[in-house]
């Protein structure tokens, strides 16, 4: 051991003086082990949004598994601390973590992340607000000097010595091995109920213990369900699908209940070989099942480990699952809900399985699940519910629960999206983690958006191709991506069961496919058909060429009766400026009351003309109220910074600095904080500093309609094209993208993908305002010049017009 595994065990400490939390989880010493070696922390900015990049990386270097990725001395750990204490505005919010009702849920007492208020002595500064992380610094400067003392003292020599990480070598027989539980034979009754339910609750019970990594039993129904497999199958059988999903070792077990007695019993076996490494059974009352559960557990890691019974570390299927046996059955069949498209049914299934056990850490999230495929209810609450149990789950279900919860609940797609995209790498084999990435590129604003959605959907269907809320989006995207009619068939009918999600897809091909007889045949039968979510569905029409249609498709959705009345006024709006009525849009934001400020100084930074008069009410910093609204503020600075204005510009960032600081909104509509790192970013760039503009927009969601626009256009004028394509796709629903992406595809060589690019815009922008048609023009006079494009294609876009 040498000073780099000192300087391994400084970041186990800053990590756990920054967030409360170790970075590596296990119930006991053979976890613990496991997790230091195989496993990698929670990204710190699950935990703090806020962290400054630099002291991240540094984090990450401290932590990397081979010792010559880490930093290389104590001194430059110094150094580089310093670095990041001169150069991050270092602040950070508040965030105590809620109590729950269970006894045996752990609280860490520091985990609060706080700014603290200290008065200094009095130099003519006054107070002076010294947040964590100075505090952090300061204490960090300490440790990395006692550190060097022991350097010092050791003459400045660097021991060479083993720098592995620690192994726990009584477990090496099972370490990086993964093992599958196949569904259980079942006899009796009462005991059907056991055969999946099993696959669930050893799975969960054995991943992460003693090296094991089960294999996630989504992955196994889905492979079992896949081959057919509705009854009992032979061993080889069970055998060559535990291969497939690539495991080690494979669980083959029973249920027989008869009256009040249930028996388990279980065969371990080497898939490689086929070798019975052992049988083991447990028996109890029905009631009993948790403990029943947590003995075979055991059981099963004595074969494994060949172990007597006292050497086997301890485990607690209660600390991940539920110790109530109803509240258990409710989940359980709440999953199958869940897995077939039935929401309603499953969130009432899962809400049982709280009401009986109120510390029901996956309920919750799967509530929370079931309620946005609904569009109704409330899916905070029972995020924020899993989120502060979510210490007692295993560190995969625990990572997706806190993933969830930075989107749903702090509204941060980019710690979410960048966990997710993590865990995909770690667990490439989970559906569950594929799908839950799908989500938040879709409905966040990470680039490239629905165009990596998709590719995600892509592969949860191939790992699980039964579970309905894979093939929603994917189906969606064959419209509003590719607008082809083939593929979306094609998809439908791949989409399992026959629930009203497919009624909807089938009804949606008529609308956006059919002849115009076939069309108002399917806007009738839109008036009365059961929707399971009308936003979701909406979703279809936003093909550039679908907007027209969009619109009729809205309107009929307003007179429904079962719709809030008004719930579309602001996404007709929206429609209005995506085919170019610009005008028609400010007049209907107008008459809602709702971001006509926004509206003009957004499409103005895109270089679209709005009317002087309303550019002088709305946005001249002279024509501000004395007290002006968040929304005012972002405008006019936005506005000023295009016409260079920049006489009141310091004074409005300010104003907007001052609303940051005293402000008690965190959302991703007005994070305030978030607004102002996007417009000084956005002065940056209009003033020419790029790398200061790069710098500022970094790692951060992009804001508003223009930000993921503004960061295309200066990828594009730095030269990199690929990062520019994947801010311009993030906003597919806006057609300046399109016109954007015409232009970057010349630059890119790439002139069918262009012309394609430049067809979308003209056929969106057909109808747009005079003001808007010279843009329209020239984009159709690019699309004549592209020497490579198909013969007729001209024609084609003149005779779509």
């Amino acid at each position: 051991v040498d000073h780099r595994s000192d300087l391994f065990s400084l970041g186990i400490l800053l990590y756990e003086m920054l967030t409360g939390r170790k970075p590596f989880q296990g119930e006991h010493q053979a976890a613990m082990t496991y997790s230091i070696v195989n496993e990698k922390p929670t990204p710190l900015k699950t935990y703090l949004p806020k962290a400054p990049s630099e002291l991240v990386q540094i984090l990450g270097r401290l932590l990397a598994k081979e010792p010559e990725d880490r930093i290389g001395s104590a001194k430059q750990v110094v150094a580089l601390i310093k670095e990041v204490k001169e150069s991050s505005d270092i602040f950070m919010e508040q965030t105590p973590r809620e109590k729950t009702d269970r006894k045996d849920t752990q609280q860490d007492s520091g985990s609060d992340s706080t700014t603290f208020t200290v008065t200094v002595p009095n130099l003519g500064f006054g107070k002076k607000n010294v947040d964590k992380f100075g505090l952090l610094i300061s204490a960090t400067a300490l440790i990395v000097l006692v550190l060097l003392t022991g350097w010092w003292f050791n003459g400045g020599n660097e021991v060479e010595n083993n720098t592995e990480a620690p192994t726990d070598e009584g477990n090496s027989e099972v370490a990086n091995h993964s093992i599958a539980v196949l569904p259980f034979e079942v006899t009796g009754s009462g005991a059907d109920e056991w055969k999946d339910g099993m696959v669930t609750t050893l799975s969960l019970n054995l991943d992460g213990v003693a090296g094991l990594r089960a294999i996630p039993d989504r992955t196994i129904l889905a492979k079992w369900k896949q081959k057919g497999q509705a009854i009992d199958i032979e061993t080889q059988e069970a055998l060559d699908i535990a291969r497939e999903v690539g495991a080690n070792y494979a669980i083959l077990g029973s249920a027989v209940q008869l009256g009040n007695d249930l028996r388990f019993g279980v065969n371990v076996r080497e898939v490689a070989s086929g070798e019975r490494l052992g049988q083991v059974e447990v028996r109890g009352a029905p009631d009993s099942v948790t403990m029943l559960t947590n003995n075979l557990t055991k059981e099963i890691l004595g074969v494994l480990l060949e172990r007597s019974e006292e050497a086997i570390p301890s485990v607690n299927l209660e600390s991940i699952t539920t110790e109530s046996l109803p509240a258990l059955k409710a989940f359980l069949a709440g999953e199958r809900h869940f897995r077939s498209g039935e929401y309603e049914e499953a969130i009432a299934d899962y809400e049982s399985a709280i009401e009986r056990d109120t510390s029901f850490a996956l309920a919750y999230m799967r509530t929370s699940l079931s309620r946005g495929w609904l569009g109704s209810g409330n899916v905070d609450q029972p995020m924020k519910h899993a989120y502060q149990l979510s210490n007692q789950l295993p560190s995969r279900e625990r990572q997706l629960v806190q993933a969830r919860y930075m989107w749903i609940v702090k509204n941060n797609h980019m710690i979410a999206a960048d966990s997710l995209r993590q865990m995909t790498k770690d667990y490439p084999d989970d559906p569950l983690v594929w799908y839950q990435f799908g989500e938040v590129l879709t409905h966040g604003p990470i680039a490239p958006g629905w165009h990596r959605a998709e590719e995600a959907f892509e592969r949860a269907i191939e790992l699980d191709p039964g579970q309905a809320s894979h093939h929603h989006h994917y189906v969606e995207f064959a419209f509003a991506l590719h607008n082809d009619s083939t593929l979306a068939a094609k998809r439908i009918k791949a989409h399992p069961g026959e629930d009203k999600y497919k009624e909807v897809y089938r009804l949606s091909l008529d609308l956006v496919f059919g002849n115009e007889t076939q069309k108002e045949n399917a806007l009738s039968k839109l008036k009365y058909i059961d929707l399971p979510d009308y936003n979701n569905f909406v979703l279809i029409f936003n093909h550039p060429y679908q907007w027209e249609l969009k619109e009729r498709v809205l309107r009929v959705l307003q007179n429904r009766e079962d719709i809030e009345d008004n719930a579309f006024d602001f996404q007709l709006a929206i429609n209005s400026f995506q085919r170019g009525h610009l005008l028609q849009t400010i007049k209907e934001l107008k008459q809602l009351n709702n971001g006509i400020s926004n509206i003009l100084a957004g499409t103005n930074s895109l270089g679209l003309p709005i009317p002087d008069s309303m550019a002088s009410k709305y946005l001249e910093p002279k024509n501000l109220p004395d007290e002006p609204s968040f929304n005012q503020l972002e405008s006019s600075i936005m506005y000023s910074i295009d016409q260079a204005k920049m006489e009141n510009l310091d004074e409005l960032f300010d104003k907007l600095q001052i609303m940051s600081d005293t402000t008690d909104i965190q959302n991703s509509s007005s994070d305030i904080g978030a607004v102002l790192k996007e417009l000084q970013g956005y002065r940056a760039w209009k003033s020419g500093n790029m790398d200061k503009a790069l710098r500022l927009w970094k790692d951060k969601e992009q804001w508003g309609i223009p930000g993921a626009i503004w960061r295309g256009d200066l990828y594009r004028e730095l030269g990199k094209y690929e990062q520019a394509e994947d801010w311009y796709l993030t906003y597919w629903t806006n057609p300046i993208s399109h016109e954007r992406l015409g232009m970057l595809y010349e630059d890119m060589n790439k002139p069918e993908k262009a012309a394609e690019a430049y067809r979308r815009f003209i056929v969106a922008w057909k109808d747009a305002d005079p003001e808007l048609q010279d843009m329209v023009m020239e984009a159709r006079q690019r699309l004549q010049k592209l020497s490579v494009s198909e013969k007729g294609a001209t024609e084609e876009v003149i005779e779509v017009e």
